[in-house]
């Protein structure tokens, strides 16, 4: 009987392990140290910007980022962040890269140019379309901007 509640613990843990290896894992550090981290993998970075008040940023949490085909893909392509943009180094980044709606995905390129950014709540299937196209180089955001300053 002994045997038999181990067994069950640990099919139970195995079952947590599983669960919690679904979706987006999220890098655990400074945005310098994931820039140092996507430069050595020569991956570009995905950050959720968010702040804790926020219903669509929860929304992401819950139905995009633990979709396991969502982490699949940005866990193999891209180094995966998320910064609470009214606390700590979060406030610099809303700062440096002009962050004022939530939620906003920002992709970066290890050096930290900006090379897209997403506004706003996206279903799974949206947000693995959009991860594709910014590793596909798609014209982005920051792309068209620089047209327009430039006239064209």
């Amino acid at each position: 009987m002994k045997n038999l509640h181990c067994i069950i613990i640990l099919l139970l843990g195995f079952n947590l392990l599983s669960a919690q290896e679904s979706g987006i894992r999220f890098f655990q550090g400074s945005l310098a140290d994931a820039q140092t981290k996507a430069a050595a993998e020569n991956k570009i970075i995905f950050m959720d910007c968010y702040t804790t008040w926020c219903g669509p940023c929860k929304m992401l949490d819950a139905k995009t980022f633990s979709v396991a085909e969502v982490g699949d893909y940005f866990n193999s392509n891209f180094i995966c962040i998320k910064k609470d943009m009214e606390k700590g180094e979060g406030k610099d980044i809303a700062k440096k890269y002009t962050i004022s709606v939530y939620p906003t995905m920002l992709f970066l390129a290890a050096n930290g140019d900006a090379k897209d950014l997403i506004v706003g709540f996206r279903e799974a299937p949206d947000f693995l379309e959009i991860g594709k196209k910014v590793l596909g180089g798609r014209e982005t955001v920051f792309d068209l901007k620089k047209k327009f300053e430039e006239g064209n």
